[in-house]
Formats: C-alpha cells, sequence, structure tokens
C-alpha cells in the first residue's frame, strides 16, 4: 500500500495543541490567583496601587472570563492533541499517531491502495479498486 502523509501539517497542529493546552492552563491559573484577591486586598480597606483597586472591584469578572476561557483554551488544545499526538494505546507498546495506527491495520492491502492521512480535505481517505473510501 502506498502511503501519503502531510507530516508538516501533522506536526504544526500536533505544536499547536500543545501550545493551547499550555496557554489554557496558564489562563486558568491566572483565575486561581484572582481569586485570592479578596484575602489580600481586602474590600473594606484601600488598595496599596492602582492594580489591587482594580483587581478590588473586578476580580469576579476576571475569574469567571479566566475560568471560561481558560476551559475553551484547554479543550481545544485536547482536541488537536488527541488528533495529532503520539501516544500509547491500549494493547500496544508502541508510540504512534492515529494516522500511524491507521495505516498499520491496513498492512495486508497491495501497492494497488493508496492511503491519504491529511493531504487531501478529507483527514483520511483509501483509494483502491473498489473505490475511494473516506
Amino acid at each position: 500500500m502506498k502511503v501519503y502523509r502531510n507530516v508538516k501539517t501533522i506536526q504544526s497542529k500536533e505544536k499547536f495543541g500543545r501550545r493551547l493546552s499550555l496557554a489554557g492552563l496558564l489562563v486558568l491559573m491566572l483565575g486561581l490567583v484572582v481569586n485570592f484577591t479578596p484575602n489580600w486586598f481586602p474590600p473594606d480597606q484601600p488598595a496599596p496601587h492602582a492594580l489591587g483597586a482594580f483587581l478590588q472591584q473586578y476580580w469576579t469578572y476576571i475569574s469567571m472570563a479566566s475560568l471560561v476561557g481558560g476551559f475553551l483554551l484547554a479543550s481545544m488544545g485536547s482536541y488537536y492533541i488527541n488528533r495529532f499526538a503520539r501516544r500509547r494505546w491500549p494493547g500496544s507498546k508502541l508510540i504512534e499517531r492515529p494516522d500511524e495506527v491507521l495505516e498499520r491495520s491496513m498492512k495486508g492491502f497491495d501497492d494497488k491502495y493508496a492511503y491519504f492521512s491529511y493531504s487531501l480535505p478529507a483527514p483520511y481517505m483509501l483509494v483502491g479498486p473498489s473505490g475511494i473510501t473516506i
């Protein structure tokens, strides 16, 4: 079987997913730090500087926005990592991407078949004598 894989796209999307996950965790950490604002700058006392005054007034909004934003970023990163990152699969000792697992499961096909992974608009495509399988 002939294999056509767009490795550059796969690697760039994996890197993008890792960065999104990290950004999501950092935004969630920001929300955690902002949640300590009432203890650091009690509302009944004047704030020592402008940042403290800003946090005293808007800490709930910043906390809620960072919770939603961090969750969305981490979820999007998880989406990309699940599709493009190498990992250990159940029952296997190899560390592979999903497209490599699919290729390994089709190892018995001859050269009449072509497997396209992220080379065409569809993520996975198998072309053979019987037609196109998406």
